[in-house]
């Protein structure tokens, strides 16, 4: 009994190990790189789109960022399946849906683990970790925020846009 077991535990590896490498590839989040909308990155994900969903702003800095009476652009370069990304891109697409304000464009850029591609958004950023966001007026760098805010993400932007909103 043990001589046909053996052989049969062998093939059902070979059958079965395929079949759930293939399982395990389709459940992996799909990576998104190139240029998107607030509403294609919170698609991204059951993740993005419950937690921004769920997300509660800071009043104060949805305050400044519903004030801002000046051009402002935020680059935000991110990975769709890094973990910080997760956390902070939600909750900073609930903030700027929230402040509603026209002032402000926001570039959502998704990037590969090398943080290469798409090529012709990322060259100059120098992006090293992500999500990075880069707050721009006129066209010249204010400030960024790598990875991880100090205190949460609409904060820290809160404390750049300050000085443009009247």
């Amino acid at each position: 009994m043990k001589k046909i077991a053996a052989p049969a535990l062998i093939a059902a590896l070979f059958i079965f190990l395929p079949l759930a490498a293939a399982q395990d590839e389709a459940e992996k989040p799909q990576r998104y790189v190139g240029v998107f909308t607030a509403e294609q990155v919170l698609e991204h994900s059951e993740q993005y789109a419950d937690a921004a969903f769920i997300y509660i702003p800071d009043a104060d800095a949805l305050d400044v960022f519903s004030r801002v009476k000046e051009a402002i652009t935020i680059k935000l370069f991110y990975r769709t399946d890094c973990i910080d990304s997760i956390h902070h891109v939600p909750p900073f697409i609930k903030t700027i849906q929230l402040a509603d304000n026209p002032f402000i464009t926001v570039e959502y850029i998704g990037v590969n683990r090398a943080k290469d591609e798409p090529a012709d958004m990322v060259a100059g950023w120098d992006i090293q970790l992500v999500p990075t966001f880069v707050v721009l007026h006129g066209g010249e760098e204010i400030g960024r925020v790598i990875e991880i805010p100090q205190v949460k993400i609409e904060v820290d932007l809160a404390q750049m846009l300050q000085p443009y909103a009247n």
